[in-house]
């Protein structure tokens, strides 16, 4: 869950040997078990309040 008012989390994942971008807009959540998509490899903060 992105809990920051005015910023966007940018959070990149592997699946499969591939590598993938989600970004969260400010107080907006992924689905639980965002874990089954692939290992969460790092996030970051943006600035910027839309992605």
């Amino acid at each position: 869950m992105n809990t920051r008012n005015d910023d966007t989390v940018w959070l990149r994942y592997v699946s499969g040997g591939t590598t993938y971008y989600s970004c969260l807009e400010p107080a907006t959540s992924i689905y639980n078990s965002a874990s089954i998509y692939g290992t969460l490899t790092g996030i970051r903060i943006s600035d910027s309040a839309t992605c």
